[in-house]
């Protein structure tokens, strides 16, 4: 298979835009393996982990990312204006805790269901990101402990030239309480749908609630 190359410009969630450009050296980005760069990511809720090689990630307010015994340790982290691409091999994800289409919830009002949540950023992403071709593969939902995914896998075609298709699983998360988490997976179009399924659902896995002491 190919090199793989990612696409920064048209992201869910609002993340500041990158460029599109081949995968580093392997070398460059393990200086910074498990570290989220604080300075950088903190607009998005990002935080770093208490010491390198820790297990956990803490992401946003509600919920942390353990990787290890998983492919995911060996993840490589490269951080992109406001946020960060968390790469492995030809597949890459990002998260935030606000999201472009998601509206203000009234004070004491309950959220609204992840699937109206999820279609309220597919048709923001639609008219706002990514206004081309989106073909939709896969829409379903799944749970993992505690916590619950809505997700939906698209073949998007990126406007900027040259058009770049390019697979991408759009996940909302949810976990005890109103934890909420947006998180996409994105790879090129050579990737199979069913390593994009696989590789979602092993991010998901990997969440856990935050326990707040």
């Amino acid at each position: 298979m190919p090199e793989a190359r990612w696409q920064g410009p048209a992201r869910e969630g609002g993340a500041a835009p990158a460029e599109a450009m081949p995968r580093p050296p392997r070398g460059i980005w393990q200086k910074v393996k498990l570290l989220a760069l604080a300075s950088a990511l903190a607009g998005f809720g990002w935080t770093a982990p208490l010491a390198a090689g820790a297990d956990c990630i803490r992401l946003g307010s509600g919920f942390d990312f353990c990787p290890e015994g998983s492919d995911w340790a060996a993840a490589e982290w490269e951080a992109t204006g406001d946020s960060s691409d968390v790469i492995l091999g030809n597949v890459f994800f990002w998260f935030t805790g606000a999201w472009g289409g998601r509206p203000t919830p009234k004070p004491g009002a309950p959220l609204p269901p992840l699937a109206t949540e999820l279609a309220a950023l597919l048709e923001w992403s639609r008219e706002e990101i990514a206004p081309g071709e989106q073909v939709l593969l896969l829409r379903d939902q799944f749970a993992a402990g505690e916590i619950t995914a809505e997700r939906a896998i698209r073949r998007v075609v990126l406007p900027e030239p040259p058009p770049a298709p390019l697979l991408r699983a759009t996940m909302i998360v949810a976990g005890p309480g109103d934890t909420r988490l947006m998180l996409a997976l994105q790879g090129a179009e050579s990737v199979r749908v069913a390593e994009i399924d696989r590789r979602s659902r092993e991010i998901v896995a990997l969440l856990r609630p935050r326990q707040e002491k």
